[in-house]
């Protein structure tokens, strides 16, 4: 597992060194610490979904879905997208068990002083067990 200090001036490196892979990313973390701002980053235009739930964008060919679970589960959202090149999912720490064990991904764990990445797709047991 890859560590990073959590420094507003390295995101722009961090997220070129973490969003190198297509896939699933379940990015954890309170609110507050950074999942968005490192999100853009990696997509300029890349907004909060916390009200619309899911933006979708088209950056550099290739289709990035963006989910926020923090006021509600969409598996739907990922269910009928995965076929997008990038997914990533604020808030991960809302899904099931269940979910993860169907859908591996890369997990991006955020706090207050450190960025940590799992660079191997895994399946993760959330908190929500």
């Amino acid at each position: 597992m890859k560590k990073y200090n959590n420094i507003l001036s390295n995101y722009i490196d961090i997220s070129k060194d973490i969003f190198c892979k297509k896939g699933i990313y379940y990015i954890f973390g309170d609110l507050g610490v950074g999942k968005t701002t490192l999100i853009k980053n990696f997509v300029p235009q890349a907004s909060s979904p916390s009200y619309t739930h899911c933006n979708e964008y088209v950056y550099n060919n290739q289709r990035i879905l963006h989910l926020d679970l923090y006021t509600g589960i969409y598996r739907e959202l990922i269910y009928d997208n995965l076929d997008a090149d990038f997914i990533l999912v604020e808030w991960a720490q809302y899904l099931d068990k269940e979910f993860f064990q169907n859908f591996p991904g890369y997990n991006i764990y955020i706090d207050k002083d450190h960025i940590y990445f799992d660079s191997k797709s895994s399946d993760f047991v959330s908190k929500k067990n």
